[in-house]
């Protein structure tokens, strides 16, 4: 389910961090605390494990969409008063983690945004609506709302992000979509068809891979601050309906819980 929220602010000078993604998922965390503290124990602290150590949370949500655009200051974004934003969060498990981060959103009916040392906003959530499901058929043209990232990990085992028309990047997608459906039914052994085709005339017509880029600062001012590099771009995939359903709903590549791969389907009805 793909729920948007809708938010408006309720300080007198509202300003957020520039890198608004890990203070974004650390509000969703507390909103399913005050709903449920033992599911939000075990999702922000274990998640699900997979078979290669990973831990995947099946959530994720998108950038914000501002009303009006935010200027940007000291490394912050600086809004209006009284400025209405919205974002997109989507998750495979309806009945944990939908359900609850409901209940929480009407507990508090508050959603903060901010980082110790640099900036904190309150908004007010105005509205919920639960969106419709696109068709996920065969083949699906669509547009990335937050970055995506792939990555893969070098001699030191340190993560090597790749760019927008690495050729490694559709094995890397499908591989990662494979793990993710072997952890959530518990399945050992699973293969499937699967392609990722990015959108290389948009990107050349953009100025190239470093144009679609964004490098993203996760816990910002903090001791084990880490920087996330992903792009933006449209993108084809295609492939069994297993595979099109966990993408959509948990999010393509890495690092989703953390507002990365969320994406929207533009040729269904």
């Amino acid at each position: 389910m793909r729920l948007k929220l809708t938010l408006r602010t309720i300080d007198r000078n509202p300003v957020i961090p520039i890198n608004y993604q890990y203070p974004v998922a650390s509000a969703i965390y507390k909103i399913i605390k005050d709903a449920e503290p033992e599911f939000s124990k075990l999702l922000h602290e274990k998640g699900y494990p997979s078979e290669h150590n990973r831990r995947f949370k099946f959530f994720t949500f998108s950038k914000l969409f501002f009303r009006n655009p935010a200027k940007v200051k000291n490394n912050t974004l600086v809004l209006n008063s009284n400025e209405s934003i919205y974002f997109l969060i989507s998750s495979f498990n309806e009945e944990d983690f939908i359900k609850n981060f409901i209940i929480g959103l009407f507990e508090s009916q508050e959603f903060s945004i901010g980082l110790k040392n640099v900036c904190h906003t309150n908004f007010k959530v105005v509205y919920v609506e639960a969106l419709p499901e696109p068709r996920l058929q065969e083949t699906l043209k669509c547009k990335a709302i937050s970055p995506i990232c792939v990555s893969l990990k070098d001699d030191q085992l340190q993560p090597t992000y790749l760019r927008a028309m690495d050729p490694r990047i559709p094995e890397a997608i499908k591989n990662n979509l494979i793990w993710k459906y072997r952890t959530l039914f518990d399945k050992k052994e699973f293969q499937c068809n699967f392609n990722f085709k990015i959108d290389e005339e948009y990107v050349n017509r953009s100025g190239g891979e470093s144009k679609v880029s964004k490098l993203i600062t996760i816990k910002e001012n903090q001791p084990d601050e880490t920087k996330v590099r992903g792009f933006i771009a449209p993108f084809t995939i295609s492939g069994d309906n297993a595979l099109l359903e966990i993408a959509y709903r948990c999010g393509i590549g890495e690092k989703n819980s953390m507002g990365f791969g969320m994406f929207e389907v533009e040729n269904s009805n």
